[in-house]
């Protein structure tokens, strides 16, 4: 991956090897699902009745929730809270 060679900081030289990707882009992608920490598996049962509990604390307070799940982004845990199963445990 170009991030491991070059490191994630000049967003505008990756993109050049990204196209059409803008800088935004390439940094976003990166950060919110490509970091090799991250958990890319379905979500299990313990982190759905973590993030109820915390949502119904924190309304979209993403950033703040996320401190509490190892490896989900902010954006992975607002995209969960946001999703139709999600919605309907909230009722």
């Amino acid at each position: 991956m170009i991030v491991e060679e070059y490191g994630a900081r000049d967003w505008t030289f990756i993109c050049q090897h990204m196209k059409p990707r803008t800088a935004k882009q390439c940094r976003e992608r990166y950060f919110n699902y490509l970091q090799p920490f991250l958990k890319n598996h379905a979500w299990t049962r313990a982190e759905d009745e973590l993030l109820l509990k915390l949502f119904r604390m924190h309304p979209n307070r993403w950033a703040l929730i996320s401190q509490h799940f190892e490896g989900r982004s902010p954006n992975m845990i607002k995209n969960k809270a946001r999703s139709k199963k999600f919605q309907i445990l909230l009722k």
